[in-house]
């Protein structure tokens, strides 16, 4: 069924490019995120050459668009080239085939995918594109996200939709944020992978015979590594969700930052173990975040997502030692719905719900098979 799913998910661009989609409801749509989450849990192994036509389609894609945003999310705190789309959120993606960046805060997910996939797959993916590619993408769009108080990058939680500009709320941030809140704040799961971003420039420094370059990028890992643990730690010791633009810690924790915190090194340890330990399991999934949100509202809320949980699974399999793919698996079954499988389930009720055919629910089964290295 997985394997059905992945390969219903390929798209082609209108040059004849092929690339994995994130669902088969949404078309010609490029999403950053779902392609490298995707890679690393076992398509980068199954299907590589696809896998590096996607990630080249995804860099493509943000740099044409570069920061050109619907009104409302021009967040001016940013000091980035904003250039304002004349259109809502769907006429911009038709045009661009992606959603703009202050919606994709997340996007340095590629770098861990890309090398990933080098490890795997040798020439499929040169450290050359990997270095280049990233150096560039360091340089427009994420230093000058980067909060100088903090040493953070500011941004949405990875992959947990931002509230739209006017009245509209989406379920994983408190319903009195403003967008800006959303995007102004520094986010466990985001700044991880802004760490492993580091790693790999600096891996691909090394691969290119440039030492000081990759000692240069190794000080800033270090750096940033400190700052998560400094600033987003609480008083119980545990990684909390975010850093709030004002300057205060959510009381949430989140699977998928612990799951990434854990996987990267940033804890390690009895602190890996421990992090891991507290937090919670239900017969559909890890709860995306613990304690729930405010309000009967699903989606983030209230929800326990197949990838985060292989994610999860991954990590415990590290920090722990334990083998726990049985359970996994059953855990995947239960998001089957009419031979279709969802992108998410209601931990209240086991319902799986949400888009069908999702390509990170598939990739979290073929994760049974493989992992990141």
């Amino acid at each position: 069924m997985a394997r059905r799913v992945v390969e219903a998910n390929v798209v082609k661009t209108p040059d004849g490019v092929l690339y994995f989609g994130s669902g088969q409801d949404f078309g010609l749509r490029i999403y950053t995120r779902d392609i490298a989450y995707s890679g690393v849990l076992g398509l980068n192994r199954e299907y590589p050459e696809l896998m590096a036509s996607s990630l080249e389609v995804s860099r493509e894609a943000r740099w044409n668009l570069q920061f050109r945003v619907t009104p409302g999310h021009d967040v001016r705190e940013i000091p980035v080239d904003w250039q304002i789309h004349d259109g809502d959120e769907l006429d911009l993606i038709a045009h661009y085939q992606t959603n703009s960046y202050t919606r994709h805060s997340d996007d340095a997910v590629w770098l861990w995918a890309a090398s990933d996939l080098k490890q795997w797959c040798g020439d499929r993916a040169t450290w050359s594109w990997i270095y280049e590619t990233g150096a560039r993408f360091f340089e427009t769009f994420y230093e000058p996200w980067r909060d100088p108080e903090t040493g953070l990058f500011f941004g949405q939680s990875s992959f947990v939709d931002i509230h739209f500009a006017g009245a509209r709320r989406t379920s994983g941030y408190p319903v009195e944020f403003e967008l800006k809140d959303c995007v102004l704040l520094k986010a466990l799961s985001t700044n991880c992978l802004f760490y492993k971003a580091m790693e790999v420039m600096a891996e691909a420094s090394d691969a290119l015979d440039q030492p000081q370059d990759a000692e240069s990028w190794r000080a800033k890992a270090r750096a940033h590594k400190e700052n998560i643990l400094k600033r987003l730690t609480g008083p119980d010791g545990q990684l909390r969700y975010y850093l709030g633009r004002d300057g205060k810690l959510a009381e949430q924790r989140h699977a998928l930052g612990i799951a990434l915190a854990v996987l990267f090194d940033i804890l390690e340890g009895e602190a890996a173990v421990r992090a891991l330990e507290l937090y919670p399991r239900t017969d559909w999934g890890f709860p995306l975040f613990v304690p729930f949100l405010p309000g009967d509202h699903i989606y983030h809320n209230h929800s326990a997502w197949p990838f985060v949980d292989a994610f999860m699974f991954l990590a415990r399999k590290k920090a722990l030692g334990i083998d726990e793919s049985e359970n996994h698996f059953r855990m995947l079954e239960k998001a089957i719905v009419d031979d279709s499988l969802m992108e998410v389930c209601d931990v209240r009720n086991g319902i799986a719900r949400g888009s069908r055919d999702q390509l990170w629910t598939a990739a979290a089964a073929f994760s049974l098979l493989h992992g990141p290295k």
